[in-house]
């Protein structure tokens, strides 16, 4: 009777675990489930085992498009259980999956309470956060956001995960761990930082010399030397086709359109050669931690500079263009408005990169906002004048009272109109200098067109004697 009751416990059990097994299969997409803190540590130990077959595939075989898959597929389901919201945007890829492997660790070597012991969704609501006996490892509910009343991983546990586990990494694995050691080489940790991204073989690092293994500062020598001659590389092809561009554009004007595209080939070719450096210290060398944090931030700002500079130079080489067409007197006003409205375009850009790039960074703009509205009534006070003289281009734009090439006669002056701005009129006088008028006082002065007169009046006089006859007078 003890025999049929043993064996249909076993068959109840390998149904439950058929129907789990069934279940994943039937739901591929179905996130972990995080209604309780006992819900959410439940589900992030069950990920870990599923997370084990493919890291020991991994040590084996290597990367592969399959592997590399599957643990992508781990890896998110593993993140559904952490609280992201205080990670700047641009350090989410970085501080997730390392966020992932710290608590891993942790969790295979501190004790952990049964799960009866955990609160469940019934206790959940009276217990808004809960920690793990013994640590300050803390499952908290999400009050706002689109997760709200979900339990997570708190962002402040997030932010000391590294701490807590450089007090526990000497500590040894439970015999009932869920990953453990891995190999030689140590925990799954060790196996993080020293990996190779990418679909580059782990075998080729295991056949490394012993000495580019050694750790300093959470990163092999190997990933050291390789991460400083990715940026010295970047850095030496930058600095050639500067020099190289410098000698194509050698002799040419400035104002010319080649020196132009050669002030915009610089800096997108710098942009991306960043771009490509970043991609490959981050997903090949794999740098990590707070290396990795500070050489991103040196990258991001980097590439900011660039693509801020590239935008400058595309919408001058754009108003150059623009310009160039034969309709378009350069130096009339319509000129000067083509090159006015490509900067002021160029600069709308450049403010949205710099805003986008810094939210990215995690960098507050409320400061900043606030001190451009309190400076920004300072500096319209100060470029009063200028936006008179602008207004004053627009008038003559309307009007258009006078042309380049024209004699007019202004104030004192009277000479030739050689160039109409958006902030002045310049005047060959007569006599040869050549004088600059602001707008604003051409758009209120009286202005005599002399190259517009429809006939050339002329005056003289003609002495008669007295004793001239009538007729011939006549």
């Amino acid at each position: 009777m003890k025999s049929i009751c043993k064996y249909l416990f076993i068959l109840l059990v390998l149904s439950l675990i058929t129907s789990n097994l069934a279940a994943d299969e039937r739901y591929p997409l179905e996130p972990p489930d995080t209604s309780s803190p006992r819900a959410t540590l439940k589900s992030f130990v069950t990920f870990m085992r599923d997370a084990k077959p493919i890291l020991k595939k991994l040590r084996l075989s290597g990367v592969s498009t399959k592997i590399k898959q599957e643990l992508s597929d781990t890896r998110n389901r593993l993140l559904r259980c952490f609280d992201l919201s205080q990670t700047p945007e641009r350090f989410i890829d970085n501080v997730g999956p390392e966020s992932v492997v710290l608590l891993i660790e942790i969790l295979d070597r501190i004790e952990l309470p049964p799960y009866p012991a955990i609160p469940d969704a019934l206790e959940a609501k009276k217990v808004p956060r809960w920690k793990i006996p013994h640590t300050e490892i803390t499952i908290a509910r999400v009050e706002k956001g689109s997760r709200q009343g979900e339990y997570l991983v708190a962002p402040e546990t997030v932010a000391r995960l590294k701490k807590f586990y450089t007090k526990v990494k000497d500590l040894p694995y439970r015999p009932d761990a869920v990953i453990g050691k891995l190999g030689p080489a140590g925990g799954l940790y060790q196996y993080y930082f020293s990996l190779p991204g990418g679909l580059l073989p782990f075998r080729w690092v295991e056949r490394l010399p012993t000495w580019t293994k050694s750790v300093y500062l959470d990163h092999t020598v190997w990933q050291w030397i390789a991460m400083m001659l990715t940026l010295a590389t970047g850095a030496v092809i930058i600095i050639l086709i500067y020099f190289l561009i410098r000698l194509w554009t050698k002799g040419s004007d400035d104002a010319s359109t080649l020196k132009s595209l050669s002030r915009l080939l610089l800096p997108l070719i710098a942009t991306i050669i960043v771009v490509i450096v970043d991609y490959i210290i981050e997903d090949y060398i794999r740098i990590t931690g707070k290396l990795y944090d500070v050489t991103e931030i040196a990258l991001w700002i980097l590439l900011l500079i660039f693509v801020m500079w590239c935008t400058f130079a595309l919408g001058n080489v754009m108003a150059k263009l623009i310009v160039a067409l034969p309709k378009v007197d350069p130096r009339g006003i319509y000129g000067s408005l083509i090159k006015t409205s490509c900067t002021f375009i160029s600069f709308t850009i450049v403010v949205i990169i710099l805003v986008h790039g810094l939210s990215e960074l995690g960098v507050s703009l409320i400061p900043i906002f606030t001190g451009l509205g309190v400076g920004g009534f300072a500096v319209a006070l100060a470029a009063r004048p200028t936006v008179e003289n602008l207004i004053g281009g627009l008038m003559i734009l309307t009007d258009r009272p006078y042309r380049v090439g024209q004699r007019i006669k202004v104030k004192d002056y009277d000479g030739i109109v050689q160039q109409i701005g958006l902030r002045s009129t310049r005047v060959r006088l007569l006599s040869g200098p050549q004088v600059t008028i602001p707008n604003e006082e051409m758009a209120r002065v009286d202005i005599e067109n002399i190259g517009r007169r429809e006939y050339l009046k002329r005056g003289t006089s003609i002495a008669i004697p007295y004793d001239t006859p009538p007729d011939k007078v006549e």
